[in-house]
């Protein structure tokens, strides 16, 4: 109740508090119109009493709130004596969960002689069937016309009241003409209440809210069934008005049944035999509430769908929140609105708990193992985790197709990508089997295989879903009848077992060379153990055979200014610095020793190739080759090659870091690139659907699912086109880093296109729409192909071989999150963008899309030109790999 502050009383429990507007009472102020006495022991009987001396002669109070003060029988029958005389009081709510069946057998009978009275709250006193009986009594037996005056009754959380009081109740509420709301929250309301309320929708014309919520009701008997009957009649009796003035009485109902263990069964009953199996007219729909909520009632995508094509016709409002519907039921709960054009639905809310779900499953798992699986292939090789991976993903679908429950379809998709890592493991397979030159056309053959089968899988998947429904001669009184999709689960694990067999039999190692680099590694540091009681000079100049350690030559080189200080070295070694570029000369020279003269010198000059110079420890063994063995001169000059990357110190620097730990900070950039690109991209193909489907008036183009899988399939042919024939040619043309940035920036602009569609003068037009729809699915497909096959190969190029499946692991997980965020987060905006009813709003949610894809662009800005080639050190890893792997066969 919305009341002035002014004009409210409050009384804390305190004695003078509630002397004081009993007094205000007895006065009759007209600036007192509302009570509330909170809970004290102060207001007793006596209190009470004067209260109910007060109203009798009062014209002004609206509203009196004693809830939770104890009352008993006689100060009841006083207040009913009041309620008889007084003409302004509209809401009453008095005594505790002690008034009990004499509390409200006392007050009843001012109740039904009340003029004014229009709220009677008796939520939690203590009522049992008794007092509910007398109330009913009361009210049948009011005046001609009943109770003008009274609108809402509530009886929730009284229980002890059963289905003989409810009944009781709603046999007497039909003799108020205008009551609207009857609240019957948690309470037993099976059998005989069944039928009574059955009773009251039929008759009660002007019932506008039944509340049912926390109900008991027996579906098994037929409670749900008698209820729906109510409606039936309704419909019947709204039909048989012929006058306008009948009609204009009847009111819409809303029917609040949250917490009701409905579950499919009680669903399907609650809509009606004949809305499910259409027997009435093929498709005539009953008389329907119009608002119609189950929350939390354990309904099923079956009852799900059965509700949906109930409410199509009359219902505006439809609450399915905190069911099990999961994603086939948020699909039954589609079909079942697009089969009519004349939907009345305004407000549809499926919440979030369990739709989307199955979807986000397989993201949550690789965000919890991606990164496991990229450092288990780090360790023991990329071939063995693929082909785990092929065999648990056979495994996962079966569990899916096999699925009786919700909760093991979840189970099912978690699975499939928890046990499999091949997400990130592939890309990395696919970088290290390939050349540099030919890596641009492997990844969009990649690139291009993942787009095909994002489009070929769904529709195989929908079309061999349910196959005892669709070719019951075949698969009915089969196991296919009891797991609707299994067949294309089936399907799916032949694929992956197929996969898993051509890859035991054909597909080679790349990995095994870094497991020989391990082996190296651990015999050079055992060497250098054996070495480390000798002393310095020992190790780097052996001046009496002319002999010097190239290993002490490397650290020379990286450290010049110590290296000529350390008197181990002695003065046969100085070190100096050429030029500021990085390359630095070593002369190791031989004093005279008093012969006089130096030697004619001999200079020797060995350089490194370009970026294995400074190649980490576990990469040494070229330095090492170049520079082992005994050097008998008088002079040698070693000239080392520092690092020509890029011509400065600080990319010296940051290689040098890069080749330490396998990754650096452009590693993290193109990662978190990947993670935004996944954010983009599945928000944008979650919302277009949405958005085509969306009516015209919304901003939408009303289009059906049909219509949207054509614009989808013709997505995916210039995706197979445009990744053959054009994509080699734009990576040519701007190189990774370059295409990644641009492509991201022309998405910000790609966005806009679609909803132009929308627009008036192009909606009308269906030509124009569909070319403008056309147009920007093309768009959209070419361009997020360009992205993702540039930022998977940034992600590649940016880290080394040994840590490259950690990297690519630690991508997939952070695109995951991606995925999981994205849905969320785009239809919130798209939601909110309804709610704006202006011209345009439909592009809210797209520029929602170019304001993430222009955050991409600002990230991608901060990835270096190098990106644009792997590191060379992976073309001499693949040599050594490919000699390892002709060896072994």
């Amino acid at each position: 109740h919305l009341r002035r502050a002014e004009a409210t009383a409050m009384a804390w429990g305190k004695t003078v508090g509630v002397a004081s507007w009993v007094e205000r009472l007895k006065a009759n102020d007209a600036s007192l119109t509302s009570v509330t006495v909170f809970r004290g022991r102060l207001f007793g009987p006596d209190e009470a009493a004067a209260v109910s001396a007060a109203l009798r002669t009062n014209t002004h109070l609206l509203e009196l709130y004693a809830s939770g003060h104890a009352m008993d029988a006689a100060t009841a029958a006083t207040l009913a004596e009041a309620l008889a005389e007084n003409t302004t009081l509209q809401s009453l709510c008095v005594g505790d969960d002690a008034f009990g069946d004499a509390g409200l057998a006392a007050l009843a009978p001012g109740v039904a002689k009340s003029a004014s009275l229009r709220s009677l709250d008796l939520e939690n006193k203590g009522v049992g069937d008794a007092g509910a009986a007398a109330l009913g009594d009361a009210l049948a037996t009011a005046r001609s016309g009943g109770c003008p005056s009274l609108r809402a009754i509530n009886l929730a959380r009284n229980p002890k009241l059963g289905p003989e009081g409810v009944a009781a109740v709603c046999a007497g509420a039909k003799n108020v003409a205008n009551l609207t709301k009857l609240i019957l929250r948690e309470l037993d309301a099976r059998g005989v209440a069944a039928d009574a309320v059955a009773e009251l929708v039929a008759s009660a014309r002007r019932l506008a809210v039944l509340d049912l919520s926390g109900a008991t009701l027996d579906v098994a008997a037929g409670d749900i069934a008698k209820i729906r009957a109510g409606f039936n009649k309704r419909l019947e009796k709204n039909q048989n008005q012929n006058d306008e003035s009948s009609a204009e009485d009847a009111a819409p109902l809303a029917l609040e049944l949250d917490s009701v263990r409905l579950g499919d069964d009680g669903a399907v009953a609650l809509a009606g035999e004949d809305i499910i199996g259409e027997k009435k007219g093929g498709g005539a729909r009953s008389f329907f509430p119009a608002r119609v909520s189950v929350r939390g009632c354990a309904v099923g995508a079956d009852g799900a769908r059965a509700l949906a094509r109930a409410c199509v016709a009359s219902t505006e409002t439809l609450v399915l929140r905190d069911n099990a519907l999961g994603d086939a039921g948020a699909l039954a709960v589609a079909a079942a609105l697009s089969s009519t054009e004349s939907s009345r639905l305004a407000s549809l809310d499926l919440g979030c708990v369990g739709v989307g779900a199955a979807g986000a499953a397989v993201s949550v798992g690789q965000l919890l193992s991606s990164y496991a699986w990229g450092a288990l292939s780090d360790r023991i090789g990329r071939r063995p985790v693929m082909l785990i991976g092929m065999c648990n993903s056979t495994f996962s679908v079966l569990v899916f197709g096999t699925a009786r429950t919700y909760a093991q379809c979840l189970a099912g998709r978690f699975l499939s990508g928890l046990l499999n890592g091949n997400a990130g493991v592939v890309k990395t397979y696919v970088g290290e089997t390939t050349e540099k030159s030919q890596q641009t056309v492997a990844f969009s053959i990649f690139a291009m295989a993942f787009g095909f089968a994002s489009c070929v899988a769904p529709a195989i998947g929908g079309f061999l879903q349910r196959p005892a429904e669709r070719w019951p001669s075949v698969f009915g009184d089969t196991l296919f009848e009891t797991f609707p999709f299994l067949l294309p689960m089936l399907c799916a694990a032949a694929l992956t077992s197929v996969g898993g067999v051509l890859g035991f039999l054909y597909a080679p190692e790349t990995a095994s060379q870094w497991r020989r680099m391990q082996k190296r590694s651990a015999e050079r540091e055992r060497r250098m153990k054996k070495k480390k009681h000798q002393t310095r000079r020992q190790k780097d100049v052996d001046a009496a055979d002319g002999d010097f350690d190239g290993e002490a030559l490397l650290r020379a080189a990286a450290e010049p200014e110590s290296f000529g200080k350390n008197k181990n070295v002695g003065p046969e070694v100085e070190l100096v610095r050429l030029d500021e570029s990085g390359v630095s000369q070593a002369v190791v020279a031989e004093a005279p020793a008093g012969r006089g003269a130096a030697a004619k010198a001999t200079e020797t000059v060995a350089r490194l190739a370009d970026a294995d110079a400074d190649a980490a420890a576990d990469d040494a063994d070229d330095e090492t080759r170049l520079l082992r063995g005994p050097v008998t001169t008088d002079a040698v000059v070693v000239r080392i090659a520092r690092d020509r990357d890029s011509g400065s110190g600080d990319s010296a620097h940051a290689l040098a870091r890069l080749r330490e730990k396998g990754w650096d900070a452009h590693t993290v950039a193109a990662a978190s690139s990947y993670a935004v690109l996944a954010f983009i991209a599945i928000g944008y193909d979650e919302i277009l659907p949405v958005y085509a489907k969306t009516r015209e008036d919304l901003g939408g183009l009303r289009l059906s699912a049909s219509q949207i899988g054509i614009v989808l399939i013709v997505g995916g042919v210039a995706l197979i086109a445009f990744q053959l024939f054009v994509f080699p040619l734009v990576l040519r043309t701007f190189g990774v880093t370059k295409a990644l940035r641009r492509a991201s920036l022309a998405f910000a602009f790609v966005a806009f296109v679609a909803p132009v569609a929308s627009v008036r003068g192009v909606v009308e037009n269906p030509a124009l729409k569909w070319f403008v729809v056309l147009f920007s699915q093309i768009l959209k497909i070419v361009t997020l192909a360009v992205l993702f096959t540039t930022v998977i190969m940034a992600v590649n190029n940016s880290c080394m071989n040994r840590v490259k499946a950690r990297v690519n692991g630690a991508a997939t997980s952070c695109a995951a999150l991606g995925r999981i965020v994205s849905p969320i987060a785009h239809g919130v905006v798209f939601s909110a963008s309804l709610r704006l009813h202006e011209n345009f709003q439909q592009f809210l949610v797209f520029a929602f899309v170019s304001a993430c894809a222009l955050a991409l662009f600002a990230l991608t800005s901060r990835l270096p030109s190098r990106l644009d080639q792997p590191p060379r050190e992976a073309e001499d890893e693949r040599a050594v790999g490919a000699e390892g792997d002709e060896a072994a066969g």
